[in-house]
């Protein structure tokens, strides 16, 4: 079992540094969800293939959706 890490303070996130790690979706689930206005759109983009999120979008998503945030989380 690794440790899991709080989500930072603040900053953005890619996709890879969260999904299935502080949310149980792939990353195929999550662009679905974005699709169907049930997810945070992106709200950095580096390239035409590289976003990321705000991590206060995520942590708010979080909220919404009922997921326990310990503390640091």
């Amino acid at each position: 079992m690794t440790d899991l890490k709080p989500l930072p303070e603040s900053g953005f996130l890619q996709i890879h540094e969260f999904a299935q790690i502080y949310i149980p979706y792939s990353k195929s689930s999550i662009y679905r969800l974005i699709k169907e206005g049930k997810f945070p759109q992106p709200a950095k983009r580096y390239s035409a293939r590289r976003v990321a999120w705000a991590v206060q979008d995520l942590r708010q998503w979080m909220q919404e959706m009922g997921y326990e945030m310990s503390e640091g989380v």
